[in-house]
């Protein structure tokens, strides 16, 4: 390697030193506050009426959560309908 390249070289990690160096004394924030806390429950052949049955499920879900009562799925068979779900892709684009 010439003396060129070699202070191109050194030159080139100077900078990267430079930079990186603020980055690693900056705080990393434990979570953002504007972000929503989300939990999908699946559940499968369940009605609403079995909820009776939960009612601390019931309490903290449902009253303090958000429900999708008029929730629709491209597929009705079980197995894609949730494969659809986990992964965000319509069934034939899973393999499932």
């Amino acid at each position: 390697m010439g003396s060129g390249a070699r202070a191109v070289g050194l030159i080139t990690l100077l900078c990267s030193v430079v930079v990186m160096t603020p980055l690693r004394s900056v705080p990393v924030a434990a979570g953002s506050p504007g972000r929503p806390n989300v939990v999908v429950v699946m559940t499968d052949d369940m009605s609403t009426a079995e909820l009776e049955h939960l009612p601390h499920v019931q309490e903290l879900l449902v009253r303090q959560g958000r429900t999708f009562d008029e929730y629709a799925v491209s597929v009705p068979v079980c197995c894609p309908s949730r494969v659809t779900m986990l992964r965000g892709q319509y069934a034939h684009n899973t393999g499932v």
